[in-house]
């Protein structure tokens, strides 16, 4: 496993944090947009390809607003699977072998139609998969 995000941001505030797999060909963005955090699998081979995007969090219902979150964006040693932990919890993960997006939502529905998974829930054994 290779952490290569690892800060702080306000949930709720505007904020970014992008990452490119070791070995170049994927990508991930987390982003809260003020109103939502939401997690984005990129083809970085094919021009920045949005691939899918996964519902972290409602700003007003998500982590606690009232203190910095930590962030941590880690890939699979093989560069093919990316995780995203928020306050040490995982809240999702792209499977990039097997064309899966898993939060603990499930949503959004697949609305490129990458994702070849039917289930998107994230799961404790998921996680142990990859990290």
């Amino acid at each position: 496993m290779t952490t290569d995000v690892d800060s702080t941001f306000q949930v709720g505030q505007e904020t970014a944090f992008d990452s490119i797999a070791p070995g170049g060909q994927y990508g991930v963005l987390f982003e809260d947009d003020g109103i939502e955090g939401l997690f984005h699998a990129i083809d970085v081979g094919s021009g920045q390809q949005l691939l899918d995007t996964l519902h972290l969090y409602d700003a007003d219902r998500g982590p606690d607003r009232t203190r910095p979150c930590r962030v941590r964006i880690m890939w699979s040693a093989n560069g093919l699977a990316a995780a995203i932990a928020l306050n040490e919890n995982y809240y999702a993960l792209f499977d990039f072998v097997a064309r899966g997006g898993y939060c603990h939502s499930g949503k959004p529905d697949n609305g490129t139609g990458w994702a070849r998974v039917r289930q998107r829930s994230l799961t404790p054994e998921i996680v142990r998969m990859f990290f």
